[in-house]
């Protein structure tokens, strides 16, 4: 495979990995902003995440966070991963389509998305608003 082809296909990732961590079903125990050690983890078909992280802090190399403008909305979490943790990742969803992906601030789960396609690159995570917002 040629480089035209690896930079097209890493496009690819890219976008459909934004567009891919669109789609949440759990609810943030607090604000977006305040997190800034976020942490992925793979989901077994039971339901139980898998330990240790796939992606640590160690695999991000920036972050940031735009809270909600009004009550009842969602935030948003943008990340942009390292070469190795790209690559980690990318290899990860592209053989677990279909499967959720946790994703814990600090300790505690914040989100669960379900991997629509390979993700690699650059991730944009919608976080529900608090329950009962």
């Amino acid at each position: 495979m040629n480089t035209h082809n690896l930079r097209f296909y890493w496009m690819i990732g890219l976008v459909v990995g934004i567009i891919t961590l669109l789609v949440c079903t759990r609810s943030w125990g607090e604000s977006a902003a305040s997190c800034k050690q976020v942490s992925l983890y793979g989901v077994d078909n039971q339901g139980v995440v898998i330990k240790p992280a796939l992606i640590g802090p160690e695999y991000i190399s920036s972050i940031s966070s735009r809270e909600a403008e009004n009550p009842g909305e969602s935030s948003l979490l943008d990340m942009t991963l390292t070469k190795a943790g790209s690559y980690k990742l990318h290899n990860y969803t592209q053989s677990h389509i279909g499967k959720a992906l946790a994703v814990y601030c600090g300790d505690k789960e914040v989100t669960r998305p379900f991997i629509m396609a390979p993700i690699s690159g650059q991730l944009r995570i919608t976080v529900p608003p608090k329950e009962g917002i």
